[in-house]
C-alpha cells in the first residue's frame, strides 16, 4: 500500500480516456501487474502482464517524452537552477507539479544527463 500512496498522482485517467497507470514488477522476474488507484489510497483496477519485456522496451526508447522535454525547457528558461544541479532542478520541478520530470531523474540521471548534453 506505500508503494500506491508514494505514487497516486501518478494513476488516473485524463480527459481523452487514457489510463495512466503504475507497473509493479519483480527485478527477478519477467512479469507484472498495471496498476490504477484512481486516487485512492487502495488498488481500484488492476492488469496482470505475463511478460513485461515489450512494455518497458519501449518504456526505456521513449523515455525523454515531449511533456518531459517541455518541463526541462520550462526550468533551463526559468534561469532559476543550473541545469547540472539535479537537487536544484527537482526542487524546481516540485514547485513546478513537474512529477514526471522527478520521476526522470530519480530513476534516470543518465538519460537527464543526455538530454541536458545533446537534446535528446
Amino acid at each position: 500500500m506505500i508503494l500506491l500512496k508514494k505514487n497516486i498522482e501518478l494513476m488516473f485517467i485524463d480527459s481523452n480516456g487514457v489510463w495512466h497507470c503504475c507497473l509493479i514488477k519483480s527485478e527477478s522476474r519477467l512479469d507484472g501487474i498495471l496498476c490504477e488507484a484512481e486516487g485512492y489510497s487502495y488498488l481500484r483496477y488492476s492488469n496482470y502482464i505475463p511478460d513485461c519485456t515489450a512494455i518497458l522496451e519501449e518504456l526505456k526508447s521513449n523515455i525523454i517524452t515531449d511533456k518531459i522535454k517541455e518541463q526541462i525547457v520550462s526550468i533551463k528558461n526559468s534561469g532559476v537552477c543550473n541545469m547540472f544541479d539535479i537537487v536544484a532542478v527537482q526542487r524546481e520541478a516540485f514547485e513546478k507539479g513537474y512529477n514526471e520530470l522527478i520521476i526522470l531523474i530519480e530513476e534516470n540521471k543518465k538519460a537527464y544527463s543526455n538530454f541536458i548534453l545533446t537534446g535528446r
